[in-house]
């Protein structure tokens, strides 16, 4: 072996020993890149179920809101007739039965 040609093997190991680790590592921070895209894929679907969730749960409570109202309302149209039901009554000499 030449002069040359120890020099080029030596060029060659050292690039080597510096050159493997860091496609080594460039590899690694790729893998972890991807991992961090699925991650943030993922999150995205999660806020968007998270968002659909809290829609229908707003839906559901407005509409729970106007349920309570109507019962309100109904109950106090019972009492309402009831009361005119017994006026009735006592106007006719009879009393309505609760």
């Amino acid at each position: 072996m030449n002069t040359w040609q120890v020099i080029l093997a030596l060029l060659i190991g050292g690039c080597l020993q510096t050159v493997l680790p860091l496609l080594l590592a460039y590899r690694a921070v790729g893998g972890l890149q991807r991992q961090i895209e699925e991650f943030r894929v993922q999150l995205a679907r999660t806020e968007s179920v998270n968002s659909s969730i809290l829609k229908e749960f707003a839906e559901r409570q407005a509409l729970n809101s106007e349920l309570v109202e109507l019962t309100r309302r109904s109950t106090v149209a019972i009492t309402q007739l009831a009361e005119r039901l017994d006026r009735t009554g006592e106007k006719y000499g009879r009393r309505a039965e609760n």
